[in-house]
């Protein structure tokens, strides 16, 4: 029996507001974005310097950087509302890579913080998906074995880790996506 959900935060809950704006800046040095995001992913560096660094290899200042990804910063309203609908009978655990300043606002300014049992974000924990320990961090938090999770995450790479410890592991598609194999794992909502 399913007791407790792993999600996601960039790119289930809101977008992948990182590469939606490399992508919509036309951004080819893909390994500069990928290292200032393991930096930020792992603590090493803050928010102000995330956005100044990735300003750098914009060409533009760290607030511009700042301001233009705002434009992709808004929760997915049917993803927030099926996890509020969860939330009645389940553990939630938000795990994500993330700089903590960041993600952290985010919850605060969406008021979306209410909706977890359990936070995870790897700047703050001191490593990152897909390393089995923040997984293993999330199990400890929801007081839960894995077999009684179900993760979703945006990309393979972290739910085939997951899997790996025994963890119900489905790669986010859509909201619709996520009922029927929520549903599929006979999970209430």
């Amino acid at each position: 029996m399913i007791k407790a959900i792993f999600i996601d935060f960039f790119g289930v809950v809101f977008p992948d507001t990182l590469n939606e704006w490399v992508a919509d800046r036309g951004i080819t040095d893909k390994k500069s974005i990928h290292d200032i995001a393991v930096d930020a992913d792992l603590g090493r560096i803050d928010t102000d310097e995330f956005f100044k660094r990735l300003g750098e290899v914009a060409g533009i200042s760290g607030e511009r950087a700042r301001e233009e990804m705002a434009k992709f910063e808004a929760p997915r309203h049917h993803v927030v509302r099926l996890i509020e609908r969860l939330s009645a009978n389940h553990k939630l655990i938000l795990v994500s890579n993330s700089v903590s300043g960041y993600l952290r606002g985010h919850l605060k300014n969406y008021d979306l913080e209410r909706l977890y049992d359990g936070i995870v974000i790897s700047a703050e924990f001191g490593d990152m998906k897909p390393n089995e320990s923040i997984y293993k961090e999330a199990l400890r938090l929801g007081g839960v074995s894995p077999e009684e999770t179900v993760f979703f995450d945006d990309r393979p790479v972290n739910t085939e880790a997951a899997s790996a410890l025994k963890i119900n592991s489905i790669v986010f598609e859509s909201v619709d996506q996520m009922e029927r194999d929520l549903e599929e794992l006979g999970v209430v909502f």
